[in-house]
């Protein structure tokens, strides 16, 4: 529910300036976009797009105008997230590296 019981939008207000910005969702952090991790519906591998910041960002904004402006928003729970399918090579390589201790944990002395 982005909406409060009368209607009006959860928003952060910043004190002391009055700056108002819409609350960010847990599922729109940055966070999201950066891990890698297995699509186990399409059966590949994810990992962070060059462009997600910049394109989730237009996309989000966009639906959020047309929601506003226009009352005709791409759906009011939209959820847009960008990645890069990796090679299977790149994966097993990395799983690999994690099994024979590559970690770079740094343990010291």
């Amino acid at each position: 529910a982005d909406r409060d019981r009368w209607g009006v939008k959860y928003c952060n207000i910043e004190f002391g300036t009055g700056k108002v910005t819409p609350k960010i969702r847990s599922e729109d952090l940055d966070a999201n976009m950066s891990k890698i991790s297995e699509d186990k519906k399409l059966g590949v591998w994810r990992g962070p797009f060059v462009y997600s910041y910049f394109d989730t960002r237009i996309v989000r904004r966009s639906n959020m105008l047309f929601a506003d402006l226009g009352d005709c928003p791409y759906g009011r729970n939209l959820n847009f997230m960008e990645y890069a399918m990796l090679p299977t090579e790149a994966v097993l390589q990395m799983q690999m590296a994690k099994g024979a201790g590559g970690g770079g944990g740094g343990g010291g002395d």
